[in-house]
Protein backbone atom coordinates (compact mmCIF):
# COMPACT_ATOMS: atom_id res chain seq x y z
CA UNK A 1 0.00 0.00 0.00
CA UNK A 2 2.95 2.29 0.88
CA UNK A 3 4.82 1.71 -2.31
CA UNK A 4 1.66 2.10 -4.26
CA UNK A 5 1.24 5.75 -2.57
CA UNK A 6 4.24 6.61 -3.34
CA UNK A 7 4.21 5.51 -6.95
CA UNK A 8 1.02 7.69 -7.42
CA UNK A 9 2.28 10.61 -5.42
CA UNK A 10 5.21 10.33 -7.85
CA UNK A 11 2.73 10.22 -10.82
CA UNK A 12 1.15 13.17 -9.99
CA UNK A 13 4.22 15.15 -9.39
CA UNK A 14 5.33 14.58 -12.68
CA UNK A 15 2.46 15.44 -14.31
CA UNK A 16 2.14 18.30 -12.45
CA UNK A 17 6.10 19.04 -13.31
CA UNK A 18 4.98 18.82 -17.10
CA UNK A 19 2.64 21.58 -16.68
CA UNK A 20 -0.58 19.41 -16.30
CA UNK A 21 -3.43 21.00 -13.77
CA UNK A 22 -4.20 18.53 -11.00
CA UNK A 23 -7.32 17.47 -12.16
CA UNK A 24 -6.29 16.16 -15.23
CA UNK A 25 -3.15 14.68 -13.85
CA UNK A 26 -5.15 12.70 -11.73
CA UNK A 27 -7.54 11.61 -14.31
CA UNK A 28 -4.44 10.64 -16.97
CA UNK A 29 -3.63 8.48 -13.50
CA UNK A 30 -6.85 7.03 -13.46
CA UNK A 31 -6.85 6.23 -17.04
CA UNK A 32 -3.41 4.50 -16.79
CA UNK A 33 -4.26 2.74 -14.07
CA UNK A 34 -7.42 0.75 -15.80
CA UNK A 35 -5.29 -0.48 -18.88
CA UNK A 36 -3.29 -2.21 -15.68
CA UNK A 37 -6.33 -3.55 -13.34
CA UNK A 38 -6.06 -7.38 -13.03
CA UNK A 39 -9.55 -7.95 -12.30
CA UNK A 40 -11.44 -10.92 -13.82
CA UNK A 41 -14.87 -9.81 -13.36
CA UNK A 42 -17.04 -6.32 -14.01
CA UNK A 43 -17.62 -6.23 -9.76
CA UNK A 44 -13.71 -6.62 -9.45
CA UNK A 45 -13.21 -3.52 -11.89
CA UNK A 46 -15.73 -1.41 -10.29
CA UNK A 47 -13.85 -2.24 -6.96
CA UNK A 48 -9.69 -1.52 -8.66
CA UNK A 49 -11.83 1.44 -9.69
CA UNK A 50 -12.82 2.92 -6.66
CA UNK A 51 -9.64 1.83 -4.86
CA UNK A 52 -7.02 3.78 -7.36
CA UNK A 53 -9.47 6.76 -6.64
CA UNK A 54 -9.07 6.52 -2.92
CA UNK A 55 -5.22 6.29 -3.45
CA UNK A 56 -5.20 9.27 -5.53
CA UNK A 57 -7.08 10.91 -2.48
CA UNK A 58 -4.57 10.12 0.26
CA UNK A 59 -1.84 11.51 -1.32
CA UNK A 60 -0.70 15.10 -0.64
CA UNK A 61 -1.44 16.47 -3.65
CA UNK A 62 -5.01 14.56 -4.34
CA UNK A 63 -6.35 15.57 -0.98
CA UNK A 64 -7.44 18.69 -2.36
CA UNK A 65 -11.61 19.45 -2.91
CA UNK A 66 -10.82 19.96 -6.44
CA UNK A 67 -8.94 16.64 -7.27
CA UNK A 68 -11.50 15.06 -5.08
CA UNK A 69 -14.25 16.79 -6.84
CA UNK A 70 -12.64 15.69 -10.43
CA UNK A 71 -12.55 11.90 -9.37
CA UNK A 72 -16.24 11.96 -8.68
CA UNK A 73 -16.64 12.89 -12.11
CA UNK A 74 -14.36 10.38 -13.80
CA UNK A 75 -16.53 8.02 -11.89
CA UNK A 76 -19.81 9.25 -12.55
CA UNK A 77 -18.74 9.19 -16.29
CA UNK A 78 -17.13 5.66 -16.11
CA UNK A 79 -20.51 4.26 -14.74
CA UNK A 80 -22.70 6.12 -17.06
CA UNK A 81 -20.17 4.59 -20.23
CA UNK A 82 -22.03 1.15 -20.03
CA UNK A 83 -19.21 -0.45 -19.38
CA UNK A 84 -21.12 -2.87 -16.44
CA UNK A 85 -22.78 -4.10 -19.53
CA UNK A 86 -20.19 -5.72 -21.40
CA UNK A 87 -19.45 -8.94 -22.13
CA UNK A 88 -16.14 -8.72 -21.10
CA UNK A 89 -13.93 -7.28 -18.38
CA UNK A 90 -11.17 -6.12 -21.74
CA UNK A 91 -14.32 -3.96 -23.25
CA UNK A 92 -15.22 -2.58 -20.15
CA UNK A 93 -11.95 -1.35 -19.65
CA UNK A 94 -11.87 0.28 -23.31
CA UNK A 95 -15.78 2.24 -21.91
CA UNK A 96 -14.06 3.45 -18.85
CA UNK A 97 -10.65 4.56 -20.31
CA UNK A 98 -12.81 6.68 -23.33
CA UNK A 99 -14.90 7.84 -20.75
CA UNK A 100 -11.90 8.91 -19.03
CA UNK A 101 -10.61 10.53 -21.70
CA UNK A 102 -13.52 12.18 -22.49
CA UNK A 103 -13.27 14.13 -18.87
CA UNK A 104 -9.66 14.71 -19.35
CA UNK A 105 -10.50 16.32 -22.68
CA UNK A 106 -13.25 18.34 -21.37
CA UNK A 107 -10.98 20.12 -18.67
CA UNK A 108 -8.63 21.10 -21.05
CA UNK A 109 -10.82 22.70 -23.07
CA UNK A 110 -12.58 24.23 -20.23
CA UNK A 111 -11.07 27.49 -19.20
CA UNK A 112 -11.69 29.06 -22.92
CA UNK A 113 -15.10 28.16 -22.85
CA UNK A 114 -15.52 30.08 -19.90
CA UNK A 115 -13.86 32.96 -21.20
CA UNK A 116 -16.23 32.66 -24.02
CA UNK A 117 -19.51 32.58 -21.95
CA UNK A 118 -18.06 35.48 -19.59
CA UNK A 119 -16.91 37.70 -22.26
CA UNK A 120 -19.36 40.25 -22.33
CA UNK A 121 -19.43 40.70 -18.16
CA UNK A 122 -16.19 42.29 -18.94
CA UNK A 123 -16.69 45.97 -19.51
CA UNK A 124 -14.21 48.15 -21.68
CA UNK A 125 -12.11 50.15 -19.12
CA UNK A 126 -13.06 47.78 -15.96
CA UNK A 127 -11.26 47.60 -12.78
CA UNK A 128 -11.25 44.31 -11.26
CA UNK A 129 -10.08 42.80 -8.36
CA UNK A 130 -8.95 39.22 -7.61
CA UNK A 131 -7.01 37.05 -5.88
CA UNK A 132 -4.93 33.70 -6.07
CA UNK A 133 -4.36 32.78 -9.01
CA UNK A 134 -6.96 30.79 -11.11
CA UNK A 135 -6.32 29.46 -15.31
CA UNK A 136 -9.90 30.05 -15.38
CA UNK A 137 -10.32 33.34 -13.96
CA UNK A 138 -6.76 34.06 -16.42
CA UNK A 139 -8.58 32.89 -19.06
CA UNK A 140 -11.06 35.43 -18.81
CA UNK A 141 -8.46 38.19 -18.20
CA UNK A 142 -6.81 37.53 -21.17
CA UNK A 143 -9.93 37.46 -23.18
CA UNK A 144 -10.13 41.14 -22.44
CA UNK A 145 -6.99 42.14 -23.08
CA UNK A 146 -7.93 44.53 -25.76
CA UNK A 147 -10.73 45.90 -23.17
CA UNK A 148 -8.08 48.44 -21.55
CA UNK A 149 -8.72 46.56 -18.25
CA UNK A 150 -6.76 47.17 -15.05
CA UNK A 151 -6.57 44.16 -12.58
CA UNK A 152 -5.81 44.78 -8.69
CA UNK A 153 -4.10 41.56 -7.00
CA UNK A 154 -5.23 40.20 -3.46
CA UNK A 155 -1.80 38.79 -2.22
CA UNK A 156 -3.43 35.70 -0.83
CA UNK A 157 -1.44 35.47 2.48
CA UNK A 158 -0.37 32.63 3.54
CA UNK A 159 0.34 31.36 0.19
CA UNK A 160 0.87 34.60 -2.03
CA UNK A 161 -0.37 32.49 -5.30
CA UNK A 162 -0.96 35.59 -6.36
CA UNK A 163 2.27 36.34 -7.69
CA UNK A 164 1.77 33.44 -10.23
CA UNK A 165 -1.00 35.33 -12.06
CA UNK A 166 0.76 38.62 -11.46
CA UNK A 167 3.80 37.27 -13.79
CA UNK A 168 1.03 35.55 -15.88
CA UNK A 169 -0.70 38.83 -16.31
CA UNK A 170 2.01 40.89 -17.37
CA UNK A 171 3.17 38.58 -20.40
CA UNK A 172 0.29 39.61 -21.50
CA UNK A 173 0.49 43.37 -21.26
CA UNK A 174 -2.14 43.74 -18.78
CA UNK A 175 -1.60 46.05 -15.83
CA UNK A 176 -1.82 44.90 -12.76
CA UNK A 177 -1.33 45.70 -9.02
CA UNK A 178 -0.72 43.70 -5.93
CA UNK A 179 -2.16 45.00 -2.39
CA UNK A 180 -2.09 42.97 0.65
CA UNK A 181 -5.42 41.63 1.93
CA UNK A 182 -5.70 43.97 4.43
CA UNK A 183 -6.31 46.76 2.20
CA UNK A 184 -9.26 45.40 0.19
CA UNK A 185 -11.83 47.05 2.03
CA UNK A 186 -9.78 50.74 0.80
CA UNK A 187 -10.15 49.80 -2.62
CA UNK A 188 -13.33 47.84 -2.65
CA UNK A 189 -15.31 51.21 -3.87
CA UNK A 190 -13.57 51.83 -6.84
CA UNK A 191 -13.32 48.51 -8.70
CA UNK A 192 -16.16 47.54 -10.71
CA UNK A 193 -16.31 43.27 -10.57
CA UNK A 194 -14.84 41.01 -8.17
CA UNK A 195 -13.85 37.96 -10.30
CA UNK A 196 -12.09 34.88 -8.54
CA UNK A 197 -11.37 31.02 -9.23
CA UNK A 198 -12.14 28.29 -6.93
CA UNK A 199 -11.26 25.20 -5.58
CA UNK A 200 -14.63 23.57 -5.37
CA UNK A 201 -18.59 24.67 -5.54
CA UNK A 202 -20.26 22.87 -2.71
CA UNK A 203 -24.26 21.80 -3.30
CA UNK A 204 -25.84 24.66 -1.95
CA UNK A 205 -23.86 26.93 -4.21
CA UNK A 206 -21.62 27.76 -1.94
CA UNK A 207 -17.71 28.35 -3.00
CA UNK A 208 -14.41 27.11 -1.75
CA UNK A 209 -11.04 29.09 -2.68
CA UNK A 210 -8.23 30.26 -1.38
CA UNK A 211 -7.96 32.07 2.34
CA UNK A 212 -8.68 35.89 1.66
CA UNK A 213 -11.53 34.73 -0.79
CA UNK A 214 -14.44 35.37 1.54
CA UNK A 215 -13.59 38.79 2.96
CA UNK A 216 -13.39 40.54 -0.78
CA UNK A 217 -17.00 38.74 -0.83
CA UNK A 218 -18.18 40.35 2.40
CA UNK A 219 -16.19 43.82 1.32
CA UNK A 220 -17.86 43.39 -2.56
CA UNK A 221 -21.49 42.73 -0.58
CA UNK A 222 -20.84 45.50 1.17
CA UNK A 223 -20.30 48.39 -1.66
CA UNK A 224 -22.63 46.68 -3.55
CA UNK A 225 -20.18 45.14 -6.22
CA UNK A 226 -20.88 41.74 -7.87
CA UNK A 227 -19.02 39.22 -7.39
CA UNK A 228 -18.09 36.47 -10.24
CA UNK A 229 -16.68 33.36 -9.96
CA UNK A 230 -14.87 31.25 -12.45
CA UNK A 231 -15.18 27.44 -12.39
CA UNK A 232 -14.94 24.79 -14.52
CA UNK A 233 -18.12 22.41 -13.84
CA UNK A 234 -16.38 19.39 -12.86
CA UNK A 235 -15.46 20.61 -9.43
CA UNK A 236 -19.15 21.10 -8.77
CA UNK A 237 -18.97 18.45 -5.70
CA UNK A 238 -21.64 16.68 -3.88
CA UNK A 239 -20.63 18.22 -0.54
CA UNK A 240 -22.54 21.02 2.18
CA UNK A 241 -20.39 22.33 4.52
CA UNK A 242 -22.55 25.31 6.45
CA UNK A 243 -19.63 27.19 7.82
CA UNK A 244 -16.02 27.42 7.90
CA UNK A 245 -15.80 24.99 10.78
CA UNK A 246 -17.84 22.61 8.56
CA UNK A 247 -15.05 23.17 5.53
CA UNK A 248 -11.92 22.57 8.14
CA UNK A 249 -13.68 18.98 8.74
CA UNK A 250 -14.68 18.04 5.56
CA UNK A 251 -11.08 19.97 4.22
CA UNK A 252 -8.37 18.81 7.04
CA UNK A 253 -5.72 19.36 4.10
CA UNK A 254 -6.89 23.13 4.44
CA UNK A 255 -5.65 23.70 8.05
CA UNK A 256 -2.56 25.28 9.00
CA UNK A 257 0.36 26.48 7.49
CA UNK A 258 3.78 27.09 7.91
CA UNK A 259 3.72 31.07 8.45
CA UNK A 260 5.55 33.54 6.03
CA UNK A 261 7.16 35.93 7.98
CA UNK A 262 11.00 35.54 8.79
CA UNK A 263 10.65 36.13 12.42
CA UNK A 264 12.42 35.49 15.54
CA UNK A 265 12.81 31.11 16.34
CA UNK A 266 11.88 32.33 19.60
CA UNK A 267 9.07 33.94 19.20
CA UNK A 268 7.59 31.58 16.59
CA UNK A 269 8.14 29.03 19.17
CA UNK A 270 6.14 30.62 21.76
CA UNK A 271 2.70 31.61 19.62
CA UNK A 272 0.33 29.92 17.66
CA UNK A 273 -0.74 30.40 14.01
CA UNK A 274 -3.97 29.89 11.97
CA UNK A 275 -2.99 30.47 8.50
CA UNK A 276 -5.90 27.63 6.62
CA UNK A 277 -5.16 28.16 2.64
CA UNK A 278 -8.60 27.44 1.67
CA UNK A 279 -12.32 29.24 3.00
CA UNK A 280 -16.18 28.87 2.22
CA UNK A 281 -17.62 31.66 0.54
CA UNK A 282 -21.55 31.48 0.96
CA UNK A 283 -23.68 31.87 -1.90
CA UNK A 284 -25.92 34.71 -1.22
CA UNK A 285 -22.52 36.79 -1.56
CA UNK A 286 -21.86 35.25 -4.97
CA UNK A 287 -23.35 37.12 -8.38
CA UNK A 288 -22.64 34.27 -10.96
CA UNK A 289 -21.44 31.32 -11.30
CA UNK A 290 -19.06 31.57 -15.01
CA UNK A 291 -18.67 27.83 -15.83
CA UNK A 292 -18.03 26.01 -18.98
CA UNK A 293 -21.04 25.30 -19.53
CA UNK A 294 -22.37 28.66 -19.02
CA UNK A 295 -23.28 31.17 -16.38
CA UNK A 296 -25.60 30.00 -13.46
CA UNK A 297 -26.34 31.52 -10.63
CA UNK A 298 -25.28 29.76 -7.01
CA UNK A 299 -29.10 28.09 -7.00
CA UNK A 300 -28.96 26.41 -9.97
CA UNK A 301 -25.91 23.88 -8.76
CA UNK A 302 -28.03 21.03 -7.01
CA UNK A 303 -29.89 20.38 -10.40
CA UNK A 304 -26.33 20.90 -12.27
CA UNK A 305 -25.25 18.40 -9.95
CA UNK A 306 -27.65 15.82 -10.52
CA UNK A 307 -27.45 16.09 -14.81
CA UNK A 308 -23.51 15.56 -13.89
CA UNK A 309 -23.80 12.79 -12.68
CA UNK A 310 -26.12 11.54 -14.80
CA UNK A 311 -24.15 12.60 -18.14
CA UNK A 312 -23.18 10.75 -20.57
CA UNK A 313 -19.72 11.47 -21.46
CA UNK A 314 -19.32 8.46 -23.54
CA UNK A 315 -21.88 5.48 -23.76
CA UNK A 316 -20.40 2.51 -25.39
Amino acid sequence: MADDLDKVSASLQKYLDEGMEGAQAAVQIMINSVTNFTAETIMGLEQELGNTAELIKSTTIGSSMEIRACLETFISAAGRSGFGGQPDVGLAKKCIVSAGEAVRDSIVESHQLIAKYAHNLIQDGSQILTTSCSSAVEAILASSVAKDIKVYVALGYPTRKSYEIVRNLQKLGIRSTVLPDSAVGSLVEQIDVVLVGAEAVMENGAVVNATGTFLLALAAKAVGKPLYVAVERYKFIRLYPLNQKDLRVLAPDSSELEPIEDIEPELKQSIDFFNPHVDLTPPEYIQMLLTDEGLLPPSAVSDSLIQKIYRNYVRC
